[in-house]
């Protein structure tokens, strides 16, 4: 199915809706083209179990796909909705709400990234580790940039004054560090 070139911008779909922007302003297509809901946002996310990231002006929240906002504009910045929570930043720390828009994890990380099989990479000053959806740290806040898991691994770059080309992977448990591998490709 191809849509006639008609919005400035597009996302992909999900969940058979896309964000795209008419005008200046965000809503989102139905696999037709047609408008399901109306542009009325300054910038959308993707639809992740039902719902979808919104903000207007310097607000973010969360809108079912009716278009309702759920939570209220009220967050300073927003992550997509993984694993039935939502990473949210109020003033400048991030903390995590579930679908009830209950805050479940305070807010007290520099940044928070989206969940992934159970674990979110946390920032703290300049670091990186990872915390589980309760907020209990498993791994601490010791490396320089983190990704998220994947089949029970995930890699994480260390601070290094030498040799910065080696990542390290490790399970989820972080005792059973694996050798470092070369991506310097």
């Amino acid at each position: 199915l191809v849509i006639s070139p008609q919005f400035e911008s597009a996302r992909p779909f999900s969940e058979g809706l896309a964000s795209a922007r008419i005008g200046q302003k965000w809503g989102f297509i139905g696999e037709s083209g047609k408008v399901f809901i109306q542009p009325q946002f300054d910038s959308a996310g993707d639809f992740t179990g039902e719902v979808a990231r919104v903000s207007v002006g310097e607000k973010w929240g969360f809108i079912d796909r009716s278009g309702k906002v759920l939570t209220g504009l009220q967050f300073d910045g927003a992550r997509d909705f993984a694993e039935g929570f939502a990473s949210v930043m109020v003033g400048k720390r991030w903390g995590a709400i579930d679908r009830a828009a209950i805050m479940i994890i305070k807010p007290q990380f520099d940044g928070l990234a989206e969940f992934s099989e159970g674990f979110a990479a946390f920032k703290q000053d300049d670091s990186c580790g990872y915390i589980d959806q309760t907020g209990k740290r498993h791994i601490a806040a010791k490396f320089i940039h983190c990704y998220s898991f994947s089949e029970g691994l995930v890699s994480y770059w260390e601070a290094c004054f030498r040799n910065c080309s080696k990542a390290r992977p490790m399970n989820w448990n972080s005792n059973d560090f694996i050798s470092p591998r070369d991506h310097s490709a």
